[in-house]
């Protein structure tokens, strides 16, 4: 099975989860009717307990007002609001919390006894955050076309190489503005791919041709995500700085082997099971720049776990 094959297997796989499965579930929870400080919220399947606070969002994703859950039954939510004006038609957003654990309960008994009293939701003047933090592992397929020469410098024909490799990141995900969000990404890259028989010393040249490098990569994204519902699929695109860390190769010589980049384009989801943790699950193509001997890309599928602090 060539490289070719199977990028079209991985990009065909993630279309057809994308169109045929999603649909189901991508619709966001929205506000359903309004009296007064009260806001009936159908869930659509959303998780929400009580206590978490929201964003209603308008057609254009702009934040219009905030609003705190105090009854959930079934899939349907009796909330109040606080800052800002709801109306019908208003999606949710959650607004993850801050500081400590036993500091944010305190904040939320407070607020409880607050609402309780006032009939009003906490309007809340302190900064919040779109930031998520995680760890994402990957696989990826390798591909590297090599122009062999003599030790004259003669060429002596080319060759491809394919192999597979692994990778462990840091994740930092952050919501820039409505629909578009950054990624960052810093941990280790593996880079294997070997070919035929064809390169060692001469006048041979009857060793197996490879290249085994690992990388320090640091990637930056750029992403637009199509909703913001449990399910969040996206695509975007990417810039990574690599470092070589270790490196052994009969195909390249060794000494040539320094820093470069990678440009990659990518398409995938993020699967929030709870308004604090999603799965992000992603299939990215990048490809590094070439030379007169040398041309690589590589295809990466990548799963992880996301969280907000």
């Amino acid at each position: 099975m060539n490289l070719r094959h199977i990028a079209r297997t991985l990009f065909a796989a993630l279309f057809s989860f994308l169109l045929f499965v999603l649909p189901q579930k991508t619709f966001a929870a929205s506000v359903v009717g309004i009296k007064g400080k009260k806001v009936l919220v159908n869930l659509q399947g959303e998780p929400a307990l009580k206590g978490d606070i929201f964003y209603l969002l308008d057609a254009s994703g702009k934040k219009k007002a905030i609003i705190k859950i105090m009854k959930v039954k079934g899939n349907k939510a009796l909330a109040l609001l606080g800052k800002g004006q709801a109306r019908k038609g208003y999606t949710l957003k959650y607004r993850p919390k801050k500081g400590g654990a036993a500091q944010q309960a305190k904040k939320n008994n407070k607020n409880s006894q607050k609402s309780d009293t006032t009939g009003e939701a906490p309007s809340s003047n302190d900064k919040t955050s779109d930031m998520y933090w995680g760890l994402m592992l990957g696989f990826s397929q390798n591909a590297m076309d090599v122009e062999l020469q003599d030790n004259s410098g003669n060429s002596r024909g080319s060759t491809s190489l394919s192999g597979n490799g692994f990778s462990a990141k840091g994740l930092v995900d952050y919501n820039l503005f409505s629909g578009l969000w950054f990624r960052g990404m810093f941990g280790v890259e593996q880079f294997n791919a070997e070919g035929d028989n064809l390169c060692g010393a001469s006048p041979s040249f009857n060793e197996k041709c490879t290249a085994e490098i690992m990388y320090l990569s640091l990637d930056l994204w750029g992403r637009y995500l199509f909703s913001q519902g449990g399910f969040r699929p996206w695509v975007g695109g990417g810039f990574s700085l690599m470092f070589p860390l270790s490196q052994t190769a009969t195909a390249l010589d060794e000494g040539s082997i320094t820093n470069t980049s990678v440009m990659s384009f990518g398409l995938g989801i993020d699967w929030f099971t709870s308004p604090s943790f999603y799965i992000p699950l992603s299939v990215e193509y990048g490809l590094l720049p070439s030379s007169d001997t040398v041309s690589a890309n590589t295809i990466a599928i990548r799963l992880g776990a996301g969280f907000s602090f």
